[in-house]
């Protein structure tokens, strides 16, 4: 599970699979994107 932050919005969201090369869509404000950045969440963290 991945932490991705929305560029257009600023979103944090979480995604269960890495982005593909057509990158992520943001539910919020729907933007399609490629992250710059991805941060693994381990759930266990939590």
């Amino acid at each position: 599970m991945l932490r991705i932050l929305c560029p257009t919005c600023r979103l944090v969201f979480l995604h269960l699979a890495p982005a593909t090369e057509d990158g992520v869509v943001c539910p919020r404000c729907g933007a399609k994107f490629t992250p710059d950045e991805e941060e693994l969440l381990d759930p266990e963290d939590d």
